[in-house]
């Protein structure tokens, strides 16, 4: 570590200490990490690379971190973000779910 990076920090008796001072100084900001999960959440397309619940998961994965960060997300919302950020290669899929009684739900 060069001495301008270690001058950031107090001095510290031992490593648990000094840690402890990098983590503070390095925190991320809970409002930030909102933000920019909430921003992946609304603008996620899938692209075709990998398996459609790959992607789906990644998107759940997405919505269990904003629970994590008391940002609710309801299930019927959820369900509505991953079908409208399918392609049109998936309109058959899109066609069936709205012509359901039912509701799909997602558990995350």
């Amino acid at each position: 570590m060069t001495d301008v990076v270690r001058g950031g920090f107090p001095e510290a008796t031992n490593a648990k200490e000094f840690m402890k001072s990098i983590e503070e100084k390095y925190k991320e900001s809970e409002k930030t990490e909102t933000g920019n999960l909430m921003n992946l959440l609304t603008t996620i397309r899938y692209d075709g690379e990998g398996s459609v619940r790959e992607y789906i998961l990644k998107v759940m994965d997405i919505a269990g971190k904003l629970r994590i960060l008391e940002v609710p997300i309801s299930e019927t919302f959820l369900v509505h973000v991953i079908m409208n950020s399918l392609p049109s290669s998936y309109t058959q899929l899109k066609v069936s779910y709205n012509a359901l009684q039912a509701k799909w739900a997602v558990s995350y």
